[in-house]
């Protein structure tokens, strides 16, 4: 009985949190940067929204403040739904600055921060848009 209390108390806590994450993939690294991207399944109980995101996080490397433009790729579907930057496509490009050996983290806290957020897929209903692929193209490191 006490081992199902605790094994309930256990899953209290994880569901309670909002999200549940998985491990970190690279998506571009350098002498002076890393960008890593970690799938995040983010809950919004008291709105109903359950959504999935890949969270970006931003790794300065140096003893230097860095500057960094960057563009998102995205394929939903298998298909890119912005590969060509055109200035309709041009919402998708961004700036951040990171302080010396700073690391910034997207999640789902701050998830309406859509640099450092991909949108994923819905998880509380079936979609017919899927991110199905990402690219970060670091555009300027300054």
């Amino acid at each position: 009985m006490r081992k199902l209390a605790l094994l309930l108390l256990i899953s209290i806590f994880f569901i309670g949190k909002g999200f549940t994450q998985t491990q970190q993939t690279t998506k571009f690294e350098n002498n002076q940067l890393r960008i890593s991207a970690q799938l995040v399944d983010c809950s919004d109980r008291a709105n109903g929204i359950y959504i999935q995101y890949q969270a970006l996080q931003f790794e300065n490397k140096t003893n230097n403040e860095l500057k960094v433009d960057y563009y998102k790729e995205m394929w939903f579907n298998e298909q890119c739904f912005n590969c060509e930057e055109t200035e309709s496509n041009q919402q998708y490009n961004y700036n951040i600055t990171l302080q010396p050996l700073q690391v910034k983290k997207g999640s789902c806290e701050a998830r309406k921060n859509r640099s450092m957020m991909v949108y994923s897929k819905h998880l509380d209903f079936e979609s017919k848009s899927k991110l199905t692929g990402f690219n970060i193209r670091v555009l300027n490191i300054k």
